[in-house]
C-alpha cells in the first residue's frame, strides 16, 4: 500500500465533519469512498433518512465470501474539524474520527482493491449511525451478513494491539411513570409519588447486577418532580444492561414484567416508552477456525497481539447471533476514542493492513 496516499486520503476525511447529526458531511465523505471504488458496483441506501449508507460489491451475487463493515460517522459536533484538523506529530496522527473509525475504513478500501478481479463476492458496507445505534442500518448489515462466509469489521485495535473477539450485548429501556399530584404539605394523602415508584424500580433492578459474571446494569437517567411541594405526578427511568449471556436480559426483561404486575404503589401507571436490544458478539465454530488462522499469520509476521472480550459494542454486534466468522478490531492501532486526545499510532497502518490482507490471501 502506499502510506504518503493513505495518509492524504485520511487528512482529507477526518477534516469533513460527520458526527452523526451531521448530513452534509456524512454525504461528502460516502461521495468521497464512491470515487475511490472505480470499477466496483456502489449504492447509497437510505438517501431519504436520516443516516445513509454506502454498499459496495465487485459484483451481483447470492452470496458473498468476504463483508466488510465500517462506519463514517464520528461522535463530534459540527466544528470540531475546524477547531481540530488533522495532524501528525511524532508518530501519531490526531483528528476526529482520525482512529473511530476513518482509518479503519481506509484500510477497507485499500484491501478491498486488491480483490475486485478475485473470484470471490465482496461486499463493504459503510454506514453513517453506528455511534448513534445503526438504527438504521441494522437490517442491511443483518441481511448480508446471513449470506456471507467471512466478516471483518475494521473498528480499531486496543491500544496495545489486540483485536476483539467477543462484546457483549446491550438491552436498553426507558419506563415511565403516572402518578397524581398533591400539595406535599396539605394533603400529601391524595397523591401519588412517581418518583417513589422510580426510585423502587431503580433498586430492584440493580439487584439483577452481577459483576463477578460480566452481568452488568445502570440506571442511567431519572427523572421527575417539578417542586418541592409538589407530588410529582410524573417520573421514568432509563437503564442499559449489558452481558456476552442472552439469558441475562431475559432476566432482566421477566423483571421489568413482574414490577409492572407487582407496583409498589397502588394506582401508579406503569409505560415501557422505548426498549432495544443487541446481540452479543461471540466466538462461533467459523469464528474460531477464522481466529486461528489470524494467530499464524500473527506468528509468521512476530505481531505479539492476543484477543480481547469488551463491553463495548460495534457493528459486529449484528453479526453475532449469525453463522458467519466474524473478527472485529481489524483496524490499526489506537486510543482515546470518543476524546480529543483521540490518535492513530501511524507505524501500525502498514502493519495490520499486511496482517488482514494475507489472512485474506489465504481465504482465496
Amino acid at each position: 500500500m502506499n502510506i504518503d496516499n493513505y495518509l492524504k486520503n485520511l487528512e482529507t476525511i477526518v477534516n469533513i465533519d460527520s458526527g452523526s447529526e451531521c448530513r452534509d458531511g456524512i454525504d461528502e465523505i460516502i461521495a468521497f469512498f464512491q470515487n475511490l471504488y472505480t470499477g466496483f458496483i456502489t449504492e447509497v441506501g437510505n438517501k431519504d433518512k436520516s443516516n445513509p449508507y454506502l454498499i459496495i460489491k465487485n459484483r451481483e451475487s447470492d452470496d458473498i465470501d468476504f463483508l466488510f463493515v465500517g462506519h463514517l460517522d464520528t461522535v463530534f459536533p459540527k466544528g470540531t474539524a475546524t477547531s481540530r484538523p488533522f495532524t501528525i506529530k511524532e508518530n501519531r496522527a490526531y483528528g476526529a474520527g482520525v482512529i473511530d473509525m476513518k482509518s479503519g475504513c481506509l484500510m477497507i478500501h485499500e484491501i478491498v482493491s486488491k480483490l475486485k478481479d478475485s473470484d470471490k463476492n465482496i461486499c463493504v458496507i459503510y454506514n453513517s449511525d453506528e455511534e448513534i445505534g445503526s438504527e438504521c442500518s441494522h437490517d442491511i448489515i443483518y441481511e448480508m451478513g446471513k449470506k456471507s462466509k467471512y466478516a471483518f469489521v475494521f473498528e480499531p485495535a486496543r491500544k496495545n494491539g489486540n483485536m476483539v473477539k467477543e462484546r457483549k450485548g446491550i438491552l436498553h429501556c426507558k419506563v415511565s411513570f403516572k402518578g397524581k399530584t398533591a400539595h406535599a404539605g396539605v394533603n400529601p394523602q391524595d397523591g401519588i409519588s412517581a418518583n417513589v415508584e422510580a426510585a423502587y424500580w431503580a433498586l430492584e433492578l440493580s439487584k439483577l447486577s452481577d459483576l463477578v459474571n460480566n452481568n452488568s446494569l445502570n440506571i442511567g437517567i431519572i427523572n421527575g418532580g417539578t417542586a418541592l411541594n409538589v407530588v410529582p405526578d410524573y417520573a421514568s427511568i432509563s437503564f442499559e444492561a449489558r452481558s456476552f449471556d442472552i439469558n441475562f436480559f431475559e432476566k432482566v426483561k421477566a423483571k421489568v414484567e413482574d414490577l409492572i404486575k407487582n407496583p409498589h404503589l397502588k394506582d401508579i401507571k406503569v409505560e415501557i416508552v422505548d426498549s432495544s436490544q443487541s446481540t452479543p458478539l461471540f466466538v462461533n465454530e467459523n469464528t474460531k477456525k477464522l481466529i486461528e488462522i489470524y494467530d499464524k499469520v500473527k506468528k509468521e509476521m512476530s505481531i505479539n497481539c492476543d484477543w480481547e472480550s469488551t463491553g463495548g459494542g460495534s457493528d459486529a454486534n449484528i453479526l453475532g447471533g449469525l453463522n458467519v466468522a466474524v473478527v472485529d478490531g481489524a483496524g490499526p492501532v489506537g486510543g482515546e476514542l470518543h476524546s480529543e486526545r483521540e490518535y492513530l499510532e501511524i507505524d501500525s497502518i502498514v502493519q495490520r493492513y499486511n496482517l488482514s490482507k494475507k489472512v485474506i490471501d489465504s481465504l482465496l
